[in-house]
């Protein structure tokens, strides 16, 4: 049941500068408003979760006969990495492309991490595959070019990018 997880995005812009009430303004030859929501995730190494033990067949010199272990305990708890993602932003230029400026701010929040836990060590292992906990990232990047000089094969153009990013473990 766990293994079919949908990774699905729907996102939209609209291009403001084209629509009829912007068409006297000289000023914007760009202006947009973008916005995206969706859901992505991580699926879990094959092998590493299910309801049943995976058994390894080995040779002992022991018995005569195949000799199987566990080689990783059932673990039907182990579901997949989930990532909610939200992105909203605005690309504009204007001065004939002298200037643009680009705006995002983006919110992702995952759940169901999959990380190493310890396990009791008198099952038979230290360690397995498990869902540990839930991530918050979120944050905003600006960017802002200049286009100072232009001629047929020398180009000078400036750009400056300002970022901000919060991870935070929520649980």
């Amino acid at each position: 049941a766990n293994q079919y997880k949908p990774i699905w995005s729907v996102g939209g812009a609209w291009q403001i500068a084209k629509e009829e009430f912007m068409s006297n303004c000289d000023f914007f030859n760009q202006l947009t408003l973008r916005a995206s929501f969706g859901y992505a995730g991580n699926s879990p190494d094959p092998g590493t979760g299910g309801t049943y033990d995976i058994l390894k067949a080995s040779s002992s010199v022991r018995f005569e006969t195949p000799v199987y272990k566990i080689d990783t305990p059932a673990n039907d708890m182990l579901t997949w990495e989930k990532t909610r993602i939200v992105n909203i932003g605005f690309d504009t230029q204007f001065w004939k492309n002298a200037i643009s400026l680009s705006f995002d701010y983006y919110n992702k929040y995952t759940t169901d991490l999959i990380s190493t836990v310890t396990l009791n060590p008198t099952t038979g292992f230290f360690s397995a595959l498990g869902n540990i906990g839930e991530l918050s990232n979120k944050g905003f990047e600006f960017t802002l070019t200049t286009n100072n000089f232009r001629r047929e094969k020398f180009a000078w153009q400036t750009m400056l990018t300002f970022s901000y990013n919060k991870n935070r473990v929520e649980k």
